[in-house]
């Protein structure tokens, strides 16, 4: 009986606690460091992209990873007994599918998913598909179908600080000629970013209005995790946030997330984003 392997991209969320529980290993996307100058994300920290995070004129791009990089990945990640099954960022996103299934052509027992999804929420799924197999799930058709089931329940929503950042960074196009008035959140839908609802700016209320407007209607909410992630906010801010969560919904455990540089980059400094699940199936703390 073959061995299932679980892989990612780096833009999957992940910490290195939960990659090493579930064995998940990520190939890297790139990050543009300099003008023109794309480097491993593994190759980069934080505190080397901060600054272009926080200028106003400046923006961090990032890019997938090439067909010879998925190539080189899945030849040295999989073995003629195992099957290797890896999640890619949407493809309505992302160049990272589009890149891997060519790459995988020729590389018996490799399985390319389009995952519909980004940032925890791609990790969710990988950890969903990677604990079936731990746990002596060895039918490829049940591990996925458990991993679809569960994308269909994840709910993810993003408050980008900069709107004029995530136009440059040409994920999301907002042609608003008001946004001095109004800011838009987005969500995940049929894996593509859209603008999920309009918020009126009031004066040092963004991150309460994003709450309020999450959660004050919301039904069916599986209460059993919350997954916060934060770009350059302080504990003391983000204590904030996980406050005002709790005046709409209890939940067992709010997860306070670091993203990978990548989503980072992507989303620019004092962002945060919310994912949780619908109730139809219960979704495991994480441990």
């Amino acid at each position: 009986m073959q061995k299932v392997v679980v892989t990612s991209d780096s833009a999957c969320d992940l910490n290195s606690e939960y990659l090493n529980k579930y064995n998940i290993a990520l190939v890297d996307f790139y990050i543009e460091s300099q003008p023109g100058e794309f480097v491993k994300e593994s190759d980069i920290t934080y505190s080397e992209i901060e600054g272009y995070l926080s200028g106003d004129n400046c923006v961090v791009r990032t890019r997938s990873a090439s067909v010879k990089d998925y190539h080189d990945f899945f030849c040295q990640h999989v073995n003629e007994e195992q099957i290797l099954l890896h999640f890619c960022v949407s493809s309505k996103i992302s160049a990272a599918y589009y890149n891997a299934c060519p790459a995988a052509v020729d590389i018996p027992n490799v399985i390319i998913i389009d995952s519909e999804n980004i940032s925890i929420g791609l990790g969710i799924m990988a950890v969903v598909a990677a604990r079936e197999a731990m746990n002596g799930q060895m039918d490829i058709k049940k591990i996925l179908s458990v991993a679809k089931d569960t994308n269909k329940r994840i709910k993810s929503s993003f408050l980008p600080w900069s709107v004029q950042y995530i136009n440059s960074t040409n994920k999301v196009r907002c042609c608003y000629s008001f946004l001095k008035f109004i800011h838009p959140t987005f969500s995940l839908m049929n894996g593509d970013l859209k603008i999920k609802s309009i918020m009126s700016l009031r004066q040092g209320r963004l991150y309460e209005d994003f709450i309020k407007q999450e959660f004050r209607n919301a039904q069916d909410i599986d209460t059993s995790l919350v997954i916060l992630s934060c770009v350059g906010l302080s504990a003391e801010e983000q204590q904030h946030i996980v406050d005002e969560i709790k005046k709409y919904v209890t939940f067992d455990q709010v997860y306070i997330n670091n993203p990978s540089l990548v989503m980072s980059c992507n989303a620019a400094k004092r962002s945060c984003s919310l994912v949780y699940l619908t109730k139809e199936r219960k979704m495991k703390k994480l441990e």
